[in-house]
Formats: structure tokens, sequence, C-alpha cells
């Protein structure tokens, strides 16, 4: 065997157990999948065709797992692991499914990993956003953007071909409502999972389309289902089983859903849309931090999101008059000017970096931040250390590697939207610990006592030496403070003390008659 052969073997046999196990995840991950069509059909979800269907989809989704790299068919499993994951899935969601796996064959088949968050549109015109380790994924909210886009280009044919896309992946709900899911988990938020964004998003979408019914059995899944009530009113869901308070999503659906309102006379819309705006003003100074916006009540904003509201703030001024949105507006958009304000800072004076003992080992800066930007301590000119920081008071530790000496510490920071901000720390000393511990002992009884303290390093090691009668022994208690039986004889008795600097106290006791 030549050379060449002989490698190649040799990364067959060492390959084998790898692609086997993969392929037997992969075989029993399709076999759940299968069992779960198998029951749908029996459920009359689901017809033999449709069956079928599904599985030829599985088996080129394996074709293509079996030829592209590692990560592609990572994609794919991840995807199938998604299906399998549904006991008995409907008509609908089947669909949603298989198509989904379908479309990420196809793409990665041909197709390099994309970016985090890169849209493709598949042959039918749905759209697909990637989501690393999730694959492509059916995205309703950029679906329903999709098809504002088409109508306002005047693109009817495009228009219409995703109108039945959607129409075919709707989730008929109680009262004749219709929704989009989102099929895979998203942080804490477990699929199959809905937007009242999205739907109010579709809603005015669909309207704009000439789609009349589809639009109002949209609107129809928002009110009690994918919204939550406060004391000042309605407040949409952006995910469904989720409280999080979102303001962009608030503002967004209440400007859509007033669109839908207006184009299919639906009073009953148009009047919802305006108790969302209520809400929205009654609750908006809490989204206000007098230095930036919140993306919701327990979370600051992004630049995008800070710029979006600013967006959704003036359309509402435009179509309002109402000067509480232009205030508002005016508002979010200023502090995009303003620097970051870094004050009531605080800092560790001496710092006792040698031996890093985990005492007074690092300096310590304490400071508010105004609004979320990226912070780095600076120490004689160098940033040595650095975060990007949400508003409020904040914690910097830093432990240096410095020759003893006095140094110069400030924060400098530049916020999200690249404005600078910076504050003096003052000085700080670096020293080396040459302080001896503090101790203090006594005998009574045929016992020792000790008691130490240390400041500066970690305290400490204690020892009793004792000599008598050409006789010496050393004790070494495990506790910084204690006492500890002397042996049965008579001993002089020296306690020393050493911390982890190396520093050493002593203290002679004399005499010390030990007890049997």
């Amino acid at each position: 065997m030549g050379v060449r052969s002989l490698v190649a073997a040799l990364l067959v046999l060492a390959l084998a157990p790898a692609a086997n196990a993969a392929g037997d995840a992969w075989t029993k991950t399709a076999k759940q999948a299968h069992l779960a069509l198998a029951r749908s059909v029996e459920a009359g979800y689901l017809t033999t065709q449709d069956e079928a269907h599904y599985l030829s989809i599985m088996r080129n989704a394996r074709a293509v797992r079996d030829r592209v790299p590692p990560l592609r068919a990572q994609l794919l499993r991840n995807v199938l692991v998604q299906i399998a994951a549904r006991k008995s899935p409907t008509g609908p969601r089947a669909r949603d499914l298989y198509t989904t796996l379908q479309v990420n064959a196809e793409y990665l088949a041909t197709h390099r990993v994309p970016a985090d968050g890169t849209d493709v549109t598949a042959s039918d015109g749905g759209v697909y956003r990637f989501f690393a380790g999730k694959g492509l994924q059916f995205h309703p909210l950029a679906n329903a953007s999709r098809l504002n886009s088409l109508v306002s280009a005047g693109d009817t044919e495009g228009a219409m071909a995703l109108v039945e896309a959607l129409a075919g992946r709707a989730m008929p709900e109680p009262g004749g409502a219709i929704a989009w899911e989102y099929q895979f988990d998203y942080g804490h938020v477990l699929a199959p999972w809905q937007s009242g964004m999205a739907q109010a998003v579709m809603a005015q979408a669909l309207a704009r389309a000439g789609e009349t019914d589809l639009a109002r059995r949209a609107f129809r899944a928002i009110p009690g289902r994918l919204d939550r009530d406060f004391p000042a009113g309605p407040w949409i869901r952006l995910y469904s089983d989720d409280d999080a308070t979102v303001l962009n999503a608030q503002l967004q659906s209440a400007i859509s859903l007033a669109d839908y309102a207006e184009l299919t006379h639906d009073a009953a819309a148009a009047g919802y849309a305006d108790r969302l705006l209520e809400t929205a003003k009654a609750m908006l100074p809490r989204f206000d931090t007098g230095h930036w916006s919140r993306y919701s009540l327990g979370e600051e904003a992004t630049l995008h999101y800070q710029d979006y509201v600013v967006g959704l703030l003036k359309t509402l001024t435009t179509r309002t008059g109402d000067p509480a949105w232009s205030d508002a507006a005016k508002r979010f958009q200023l502090y995009e000017t303003q620097p970051p304000a870094l004050t009531s800072p605080t800092a560790t004076r001496i710092v006792y970096p040698r031996p890093k003992d985990g005492i007074r080992d690092a300096l310590v800066v304490r400071f508010w931040l105004s609004k979320m930007s990226k912070v780095a301590l600076v120490v004689n000119g160098k940033a040595v250390n650095g975060y990007t920081l949400r508003s409020g008071w904040h914690t910097i530790d830093w432990t240096p590697d410095l020759v003893p000496g006095t140094y110069e510490a400030r924060l400098v920071a530049r916020s999200l939207d690249g404005n600078p901000g910076t504050t003096d720390v003052g000085s700080f000393a670096v020293e080396r610990d040459t302080i001896a511990p503090t101790l203090a002992s006594a005998k009574a009884g045929g016992r020792v006592f000790w008691r130490v303290k240390d400041a500066e390093s970690a305290c400490c090691r204690i020892r009793l030496q004792l000599s008598g009668g050409g006789k010496h022994r050393t004790i070494a208690p495990a506790r910084t403070n204690g006492s500890a039986r002397i042996p049965a004889g008579y001993w002089l008795v020296t306690v020393v003390a050493r911390d982890a600097a190396g520093n050493r106290s002593e203290q002679s006791l004399g005499l010390v008659v030990g007890r049997s």
C-alpha cells in the first residue's frame, strides 16, 4: 500500500466513529419526527400525501447534511431537532416546520453559514432570518415588513405570492382569529410563540395588500391574548407568555393598527389603537432615564432602538399633532448629543498588589454612569481595564502590576452615540506591605491564648515555639485567633505570627507549665 493510500485509510478509520455517531443522532431524531407525523396523520391534522412530502424533505436534508461541512451539517440537525420536538404538529405548524428545514437544506447546500440576522427570501417569497445555532427561521415580523415593502413598491405579483405563503402558515385561533408563530426558542421564551407587534404589522400589511379578511383575523388575535393590562390601559406583548414591556413594540403596534383600522373601517381596532397610544403616553415618563431612553421598563435601549423610537415618536407627532410625542422625540434626540456623565467617583487610595492574597490587592473604583457607554479605567494615561456598562452605579476592580509609587487614575467613557466623557478619580499609591501583624497573646492554666490582626495582607500563620530541658517543639494552630493546650512539662513559649507578605511579630510568654 502506498503512503497516500495508507494515510487515506487511516483517515477513514479515524473519522468513521464520528461520522457514525452523527448519522445515528440524525437517524434517531428523524425517527422521532416521523412518529410525530404519523400521530398527526392519525389525528387527522395531515394527509398521507402531506406525510410523504415531509418525509421527502427530511431525506433531502439528510443527503445535504452528508455532503456539507460540519457546521452546516450541525445547523441542519438543529432544525430537525426543532421539528422532532413537536409531538403531533397541526397542518399549518407542520408546513411551517418542514418548509423551514427545506429552506435551510436548499440554502446551506450552496452557501456558507451567513452572519447572524441575515434575511433570506425563499422561493415562495417567505422571509427567513438566520439565528446563530438555529439556522434560518421563518420570521413573522420580517415577513410583515416585506409585505409592506412590496405593496409600497407596487409589486402586486410579489405581494400576492407572499400573501399566499403567509396564509398557508397561519395558525387558527379561537374566535376566527389567525396568528403566525415563531418555531424557535428565543432567550427564555420557548417555541412556539407569537408576537403582538408582528400581528399588528401583519394586519396593517395585509390590509394594504387588499386582503381585508385575513387582516381582520390577524387583528382579532391581539386584544386579550397578545397584550397585557396596566392601570393605564393595554400594552402589546412583544413575546407571548412574556411580560417584557417594550416601548417600540407599543408605539409601532399602535401606528400599524391605526393604519389597518382606517383601511378596513374597523371601529373596534381604531379604538384599540387609541387606547394603546393613551397607555404609552401615560407610561412614557417611565421610559425616560433623564439621559437616555429605555427599551423596556427593565432595560436601557441600544442606539438602534433609541433611534427607532425617535422615528416612531416623530410619526406620531405628524399624525396626531400631540406635543407629548414631539417633546419626547426632541428630548430623546437631544440625549444623543450629550456626553456620558461619570459622577461621584471613589477609589482605593492604597493598594498592596504583592502578594496577591485577596487583601487590598486591587484598585477599586466606584462611580455612577448616566447612560450606556464603553468605560475604561486609565492609569497614568494608559487604559488598563474596560467594559460596556449600562447606566447606574458600577464598580471596576483592577489589580496593578506596578512598582511602588503614586499613580493618577481617571475614567474615560464613550456613549453609544459616540460622545466622550471623562472624570478624574485622583491618585492612588502602590505599596509593599512592611507592617508586621498586630499580635496579642497570654497564658493561663496551661494554655496559650492569642489574637492577631493585619490590615494590609492575608493573616496569618501562627506558630507556638516551645523549648525546655533541651527539647524544642512547635505547635502550628490552624486558626488566627484561638488557644492551644501546652504539653505536660515546663516550657518557654514564644508566639510567632507571620502574614502573607512575610512580616513577622512575636511575643515571649516566658514559662508555661503544661498539664497532663
